[in-house]
């Protein structure tokens, strides 16, 4: 997967502006009933080099457990976003997951099928006021290293839109890579690197460093 996400990345290379941000993550889980646990989690992303925060958020959710390998879920995140008059506004996105992973030895391999809802608060044209559905498209996977905290992991994710006249073309794609460093049993720290290209009129692409906290309960 990590040798398909760069060569699928250079491809679109050449002849854009290039930008970097970075972005922070606090996670939690906390098991609720058998099989049902439940997700909160806290963002700030940054952009144009870091020096603008391009958006903060908060997002919770409910994640069923069907099987051992697979899962069903559901979150809400209430986000504030940089417009085009450099304020921020609300925007409102909603989730359903459907997730499938299979360990074989120490490698994780998972599939995540996403449906995204996104409203804005921010109206410019009156395509605004109406929803945007998304089709997002996950593969993951994820080593660890027997008797060893640190633990690689690499993930390509693909945005398509639904429901309207682009059905079936790819909007944006993220590629990423990273580690995951145990520090309890309970609790972990993540660093990466992600890259992300959109196909439409932007012609910037982004690198990002990600790091967050995660704390299971």
């Amino acid at each position: 997967i990590l040798a398909f996400c760069f060569v699928f990345s250079a491809v679109y290379l050449h002849g854009q502006e290039t930008d970097f941000g970075i972005w922070l993550e606090v996670n939690t889980e906390f098991g609720l009933l058998k099989n049902l646990d439940g997700s909160f989690s806290v963002s700030q992303r940054t952009f144009n080099n870091t020096s603008q925060i391009e958006q903060g958020f908060a997002e919770a959710g409910l994640q069923y457990r069907i099987s051992r390998n697979f899962s069903v879920s559901g979150s809400y995140r209430l986000i504030k976003n940089i417009e085009d008059d450099s304020r921020y506004y609300y925007r409102n996105k909603l989730f359903i997951d459907l997730k499938y992973k299979q360990l074989s030895g120490n490698l994780k391999m998972s599939a995540r099928l996403r449906v995204q809802r996104t409203a804005k608060t921010y109206i410019e044209e009156d395509d605004d006021l109406q929803a945007k559905y998304y089709g997002r498209f996950r593969l993951k996977s994820e080593y660890s290293i027997p008797s060893f905290p640190v633990s690689p992991f690499a993930y390509v994710e693909s945005f398509t839109p639904v429901f309207d006249d682009s059905w079936f073309e790819t909007c944006k794609y993220r590629v990423a890579a990273g580690v995951e460093v145990k520090i309890s049993r309970r609790s972990s720290f993540e660093a990466g690197w992600l890259y992300q290209n959109k196909f439409d009129n932007s012609t910037v692409r982004s690198h990002i460093m990600s790091l967050g906290y995660n704390l299971k309960f």
